[in-house]
């Protein structure tokens, strides 16, 4: 039996909690925050950047930013949907429109990882 390290249950716990940040912020944006306008994104652009440079290792924090993305752009289709049809027929461009927002959230965490990871190495330089 293989025994599973501490760290990968941390990068584990990372990304759900990261998921379940976007699930927050996607509910709120969807009711309360600049309902209807596009400065919905800064506070999902801000989530992106605080994901990518607070989690060190890279691939989590592509991970959890894209689950954070994903996360955030569902719950804010489905909660603003207020369309004439099921909402069983709008989850397939949902998803995609939720897939175009976890790539955007991972290239931004992503690119934050990077950045955070330069500073960090030229302050012990």
């Amino acid at each position: 039996m293989t025994s599973i390290r501490r760290g990968s249950w941390m990068r584990v716990g990372a990304v759900v909690l990261a998921a379940a940040c976007g699930v927050a912020l996607g509910s709120l944006s969807a009711h309360a925050i600049f309902s209807g306008s596009a400065l919905v994104l800064i506070p999902w652009a801000i989530g992106c950047l605080l994901i990518g440079s607070v989690v060190r290792h890279v691939v989590t924090a592509l991970v959890a930013s894209a689950a954070f993305g994903f996360a955030v752009s569902i719950t804010f289709l489905v909660g603003g949907y207020a369309g004439d049809g099921p909402l069983a027929a709008a989850l397939g461009i949902f998803c995609a429109l939720a897939g175009l927002g976890a790539a955007g959230a991972a290239a931004v965490g992503l690119a934050s990882n990077r950045v955070a990871r330069l500073l960090t190495r030229r302050r012990h330089a």
